[in-house]
């Protein structure tokens, strides 16, 4: 028997999707203004400063920092890589 194991994070979003959702390429673009829309409405806090630096042109890649501001000096990194980006774009 095959067992379909789901994250118990996901879960909560897997049972907000519309019946009958199904991924395709006809339907990503609905999806991608969806994600758009959604994270829009998420308020930036004025305490951090953000800056995007280019580390590499071919392949490009861009990675932004968030620097708390009003703070000099070294200070610890985190660094974080959202694979979600390969299906939504």
């Amino acid at each position: 028997m095959d067992a379909v194991i789901i994250d118990d994070e996901i879960a909560p979003a897997l049972a907000a999707a519309p019946v009958g959702f199904e991924l395709s390429a006809e339907a990503l673009p609905a999806m991608r203004a969806a994600r758009g829309e959604m994270f829009a409405a998420v308020p930036l806090s004025d305490d951090v400063a953000r800056a995007d630096h280019v580390v590499s042109e071919d392949p490009r890649v861009v990675v932004r920092v968030h620097r708390p501001k009003g703070i000099d000096g070294p200070l610890p990194c985190v660094f974080s890589i959202h694979g979600g980006g390969y299906v939504l774009g």
